[in-house]
């Protein structure tokens, strides 16, 4: 089978993607693969993933959309919520999420055409150097599970306090409904994230106090690129957000949070550790949140508490994490393995 290299370098990332629609998408011949990318999308990731899926036996499906406004939830065009419905599995690389949206549930819902239901992968923002090297090789490894569930049983707890030497310094209550997400294959429907590996502990949201201090990557802040001319400020009292300072990067994060966010966007929906060894910070989001060691806060959207049109992660690097008084995380170094 001649396959359809451009570069020596699609070649390279197209074992990688082998990987993705073999070991975590559990991909069968002829089944339909959808690959939605937007201006700002690598050609070569998206010509490695249908390659992948073509080699498979697979049906890839390329469409290109114009690069949704802010990550959350927001209408997206109709062709593109048809080929998701009539597909087994949807890859969406666009710099920004869109797996908040219908396009999610559509991705997955139980059909006649797939009575199991479908898979929805999310890789916003991954990067060349990302599918060649980095944390997706680890996805799904049982090194990584082994890490996320000592992850998640050191986050049992009821009090959190976190703190940087770059000025973090919050505390919140932690609500108990706790997660782990390594990548694994499941029965479908699944939601999988690529590259992944994180746990977490939705946290209370009224009760969040402090300043947090966003030096990695924030996501939603597209064309600006990470490294920030300086890093994200925000300070929370009883859970909402109520100033928001630093330079050019925290002013458009400010006109996110306070001009296009709901109510809902000013509060604290999910707080998680990354739990990838391999993966490495290069400031693309979906590698970098998964850094074994790191942190991220997501003002929006959450899974049980908080509600929200936005959705937005913010990478915090070498943190101090203490649950209920026991480090956790020591400036960076994780404790619980």
């Amino acid at each position: 089978m001649e396959l359809p290299y451009r570069s020596l370098r699609v070649a390279d990332m197209m074992d990688v993607s082998r990987h993705i629609l073999e070991k975590i998408v559990a991909l069968r011949p002829k089944e339909k693969v959808l690959v939605v990318g937007d201006f700002t999308s690598s050609l070569n990731i998206i010509e490695s993933l249908a390659g992948g899926a073509e080699w498979i036996g697979a049906e890839p499906i390329v469409m290109i959309i114009k690069n949704p406004p802010y990550p959350g939830k927001y209408d997206i065009p109709t062709p593109v919520l048809g080929a998701i419905r009539e597909s087994d599995c949807t890859i969406q690389v666009t710099a920004n999420s869109f797996a908040h949206t219908i396009a999610s549930k559509l991705a997955m819902e139980k059909t006649d055409a797939r009575p199991n239901g479908g898979v929805w992968v999310s890789m916003q923002g991954v990067t060349e150097t990302n599918l060649i090297t980095g944390g997706i090789k680890a996805t799904g490894t049982s090194r990584v599970k082994q890490i996320t569930e000592k992850a998640a049983n050191a986050l049992r707890g009821k009090k959190c306090r976190i703190t940087s030497e770059v000025g973090t310094d919050v505390t919140f209550e932690l609500s108990g409904e706790i997660f782990g997400e390594w990548g694994e294959p499941k029965p479908r429907p699944v939601f999988h994230m690529v590259p992944s590996g994180e746990a977490g502990n939705e946290p209370v949201p009224n009760s969040v106090n402090g300043t947090i201090v966003v030096d990695g990557i924030q996501e939603g802040l597209i064309p600006l690129r990470w490294p920030y001319d300086h890093p994200i400020r925000y300070d929370l009292k009883d859970g909402r957000i109520t100033r928001v300072y630093g330079g050019r990067a925290a002013e458009a994060f400010r006109k996110l949070i306070f001009d296009i966010g709901d109510e809902g966007a000013k509060y604290l929906g999910e707080f998680a550790i990354g739990t990838n060894p391999d993966a490495t910070t290069t400031g693309a989001l979906q590698e970098d949140k998964h850094v074994l060691g790191t942190i991220h806060f997501s003002p929006g959207d959450g899974n049980h508490f908080n509600h929200s049109i936005l959705h937005l992660d913010g990478v915090l690097l070498n943190p101090n994490v203490e649950i209920d008084d026991k480090t956790i995380i020591d400036k960076g170094e994780s404790k619980f393995i």
